[in-house]
């Protein structure tokens, strides 16, 4: 597994390098190599022969060049689809249209963080990657692929899932708030690991992360790990019951 870094400001590329370099010693973490760049399209030469997965830290846009970070970011997602990939940039606008690339970003993490912050965010955007190859448990991974989407991640890291306002779209939170959009449909995704379980018409929870059932009035509700409350249906509650208790046991 590499580490690359893209980036035109030459400053900011050699701060965040140091960071990696840190992380990687901090962490006792062995990349095969750390590369970082001013040119898009050395990440492009190198994965000719390095395919991944590999992790990407990459600025949105690079002077002297036509293609923006996002557009690179789908090139590099047809040679890499198991890669993590998370975008560093000034312009937090972009934030919100980073998803209609389908690309699976990790994260879009701000320049202008301080930088023990900044560090931190480089930080988990390389554990997620060296967390999910150290995952040896195939029943430990969601994969989703279609003609249109390619998902892999630990399935520890999904909270749940829920019907997109997109057309054709599922929504996928993650650990740390973190959101993908992709084709598909709750019935669907549903098949594909026993810790997922379908609590509603709108919501999928994964059972790994229900911290608690709540019962208020005539509803029920399932509080996750983050905080979130997702809404059960009556008739599946004592079934999601069952499922958090037998499938923890199982975990463990």
């Amino acid at each position: 597994m590499n580490i690359y870094i893209l980036e035109d400001d030459f400053i900011l590329l050699k701060k965040i390098e140091r960071f990696v370099r840190e992380i990687v010693r901090e962490n006792q973490w062995l990349p095969k190599a750390i590369v970082d760049t001013t040119r898009p399209e050395e990440i492009i030469q190198r994965l000719q022969n390095a395919p991944g997965p590999h992790v990407y830290l990459l600025d949105i846009e690079i002077k002297g060049y036509e293609k923006s970070g996002l557009e690179l970011a789908e090139e590099i997602r047809k040679r890499d689809v198991y890669g993590t990939i998370s975008f560093i940039s000034s312009h937090v606008e972009f934030a919100s249209i980073t998803y209609q690339y389908r690309v699976e970003a990790y994260d879009f993490i701000d320049k202008s963080l301080e930088d023990d912050k900044l560090k931190e965010r480089v930080r988990q955007t390389i554990e997620r990657q060296f967390r999910y190859e150290d995952e040896e448990d195939t029943s430990g991974i969601f994969h989703f692929s279609t003609k249109y989407s390619d998902v892999k991640l630990p399935i520890r890291d999904i909270i749940y899932f829920e019907t997109a306002n997109i057309p054709h779209k599922v929504k996928l939170v993650r650990k740390e708030n973190a959101v993908d959009y992709f084709y598909s449909s709750l019935s669907e995704v549903n098949k594909k690991n026993e810790y997922l379980y379908l609590c509603h018409r709108s919501f999928i929870v994964n059972v790994l992360n229900v911290e608690r059932i709540k019962h208020v009035k005539k509803d029920y509700y399932a509080i996750m790990s983050d905080g979130n409350v997702i809404p059960i249906a009556r008739s599946r509650v004592k079934e999601l019951i069952q499922r958090v208790g037998f499938l923890r046991d199982k975990k463990q």
